[in-house]
């Protein structure tokens, strides 16, 4: 009352106006000394007259300013540890995930990287070990198979020699085969015909085309001149004695056309280079054509 008595500033006049007649309650703000107030008041019925009460602003509002001053320093120290916590873990873990996928990006590629360089924790520094370990088994393995792809180039181009003078070496033997004047039938192991000369076609009546896979008997048919009986097979000689079998005397050629010559047959095998036989070349010397 006192504060209100001294005060000269209009709004006093005005409060006091609404205050008359008036019994709801009313609250009020104004300076004393240049110190914010407030005022609150209300009709009390049994004494018939206005009770208040004025406080200062800055004591009621107190709690409030420290709360929302308590509260800022929480939310600016949680945004601090967060931006820290951000920059920690970009630097911990996702950059260092990024310069691995990067490394693993540019080796799948087929480049030559280095191993990421950097500060990796726990998990991702085994990660990266595991990576280049795997980079270096993996280029280790390369080298060691481009030098098995060469190896085997080398060795194509031997074998590819080795089959043209193989080829070569087989044209001149058919060629020296083909100008011998005695008739050659060459077989395998089995006595199936392999090749046989033009002298040998003429004897016998078969060509090579017909001749090649038979039985040496089907066409190297031959009897005893004064028996009549078939000779004994000159293939089963030669596998059963392991050397040149000659034929008796008096031994007749049958051919194809059943034309009868006197032959003089020998027989030789052939060997390879650990002196299995491998082949057996009967040679016929005719004594009289046509």
């Amino acid at each position: 009352a006192r504060e209100f008595a001294v005060q000269k500033d209009h709004d006093f006049a005005e409060l006091f106006a609404q205050l008359q007649g008036q019994r709801q309650p009313v609250v009020h703000r104004f300076n004393v000394n240049g110190e914010k107030r407030m005022a609150a008041m209300m009709f009390y019925e049994p004494w018939q007259n206005y009770l208040g009460i004025c406080v200062s602003e800055d004591e009621l509002f107190a709690p409030r300013h420290a709360f929302l001053r308590i509260n800022l320093l929480v939310l600016a120290v949680a945004l601090l540890i967060a931006v820290l916590l951000t920059l920690v873990i970009r630097q911990l873990l996702v950059l260092p995930l990024i310069r691995l996928t990067d490394y693993a990006t540019r080796v799948g590629a087929g480049e030559e990287a280095a191993p990421p360089a950097g500060t990796y924790l726990l998990e991702l520094s085994r990660l990266r070990e595991n990576i280049a370990a795997m980079v270096a088994s993996l280029h280790r393995n390369m080298a060691e198979v481009a030098a098995q792809v060469e190896v085997i180039r080398k060795r194509e181009a031997e074998l590819s020699r080795a089959f043209e003078e193989l080829q070569a070496s087989e044209e001149r033997l058919t060629i020296t085969l083909q100008s011998i004047g005695d008739g050659v039938i060459t077989t395998d192991r089995r006595g199936r015909i392999m090749m046989l000369n033009g002298v040998a076609s003429q004897l016998t009546g078969w060509s090579q085309v017909e001749a090649v896979g038979r039985p040496l008997t089907e066409v190297f048919n031959i009897i005893n001149e004064r028996s009549g009986r078939a000779c004994e097979n000159p293939v089963e000689k030669v596998l059963a004695s392991g050397r040149i079998v000659a034929l008796e005397n008096h031994t007749l050629l049958i051919g194809k056309d059943g034309t009868r010559r006197p032959i003089a047959d020998s027989g030789a095998p052939i060997r390879d280079r650990s002196g299995t036989i491998i082949g057996i070349p009967p040679t016929l010397f005719c004594g009289a054509v046509g």
